[in-house]
């Protein structure tokens, strides 16, 4: 679970970054995932919770012309196509992975609303 966390920490803003670029930067993502890997929970945590501002930041610099601008980063798509395919799927699917994880070891309490919303569900 805190390697998951951990790499959650880093891999959307990398991925962005890639994207932005429109390459793969392999020593920039290795040095990345070395950093997370160096985090405690705390310290990956608080990463996470900076993630909106850094992706507001980040992607609000982006025209609707560099959105639609295609590169070949894992397979041609405009830069949007591979925010979403790459960003945005990859989050949801950790976050689905990090609640299952919760689930096993026992966290009972939690359920869809937790998944979904974030939120704890009305009592």
């Amino acid at each position: 679970t805190l390697e998951l966390v951990k790499y959650h920490s880093m891999m959307g803003p990398a991925l962005v970054e890639a994207v932005v670029s429109g390459t793969f930067d392999e020593a920039a993502w290795t040095a990345a995932e070395q950093a997370a890997g160096a985090r405690t929970f705390d310290q990956a945590v608080a990463a996470i919770a900076g993630h909106a501002a850094w992706y507001a930041d980040a992607i609000g610099r982006m025209s609707d012309d560099d959105l639609r601008t295609e590169v070949d980063l894992f397979g041609k798509a405009s830069r949007g196509v591979q925010l979403v395919t790459w960003v945005v799927n990859g989050c949801v699917a950790y976050r689905m992975q990090l609640f299952l994880y919760l689930k096993a070891s026992g966290r009972e309490e939690l359920n869809t609303m937790n998944l979904w919303s974030g939120v704890d569900q009305a009592g």
